[in-house]
């Protein structure tokens, strides 16, 4: 599909200046942007009086279980111009979950991330990126490691502190999240699953686990198939 837009002030996201210009897209790779554009397009978009710019990242979005869940999500955030969004924001994260402690993870998270079907009751992170890998997606998502829940799946939401078996699983956790694709733990400090045990405790505690996983900052994105421009 090619596609040619005119007539709009293109916005490039580098901090500069609109400028009047045409922008020729091949199926999803921009070929060229210039002033009038003398190209053949399957399709022409005048945007006159219009911003074009490159698709928006929103790096804070609790959107974990609607991606999975929700058959009008993506409707909102390509509205607003968003193509790539983060979850797992706040410490708060539909997974991991274990029998023991899946309903009182749903629960909590429920006001925020909203219902949590027994389908998405899962233990390791890989399995939620096979999930969304299955799913019709109309813009990219990446994710962080929720701390808050992690720590609610070892110990559910008690004061209790980890024992070293715990400490260790948690930790192998985080390692074996963003091996697969996702970013640093994210916390909160106005949750209480987020404020207890401090961060740290749970990192890959040698220096080959922290110079493995810091190298991989940017979650893995996993991308729409569809070709979708966001007007």
């Amino acid at each position: 599909m090619r596609t040619l837009i005119r007539n709009g002030v293109v916005y490039d996201g580098t901090g500069a200046p609109g400028f009047a210009a045409d922008v020729l897209v091949q199926d999803d790779t921009i070929e060229a942007v210039a002033p009038e554009l003398d190209a053949e397009a399957d399709e022409i978009l005048d945007e006159a009086g219009m911003a074009v710019t490159p698709g928006f990242i929103d790096t804070h979005r609790h959107c974990d279980t609607a991606a999975l869940v929700d058959p009008d999500f993506g409707r909102i955030e390509t509205a607003q111009g968003l193509t790539t969004i983060i979850g797992g924001n706040c410490g708060l994260a539909p997974l991991p979950v274990r029998p023991e402690t899946a309903r009182q993870i749903s629960d909590y998270i429920e006001p925020c991330l909203g219902p949590t079907p027994e389908t998405m009751q899962m233990a390791h992170f890989p399995e939620y990126l096979d999930a969304l890998d299955k799913t019709d997606k109309p813009l990219n998502i990446g994710s962080y490691v929720g701390i808050g829940t992690l720590r609610a799946c070892v110990k559910g939401y008690g004061r209790a502190p980890f024992t070293p078996a715990e400490l260790d699983w948690a930790r192998g956790y985080i390692s074996e999240a963003m091996q697969a694709g996702a970013t640093p733990p994210a916390r909160n400090l106005f949750h209480s699953s987020a404020r207890r045990p401090p961060m740290a405790v749970c990192w890959p505690p040698t220096s080959a686990a922290r110079g493995t996983t810091l190298c991989q900052v940017w979650p893995r994105l996993l991308k729409s198939p569809r070709k979708r421009a966001c007007r």
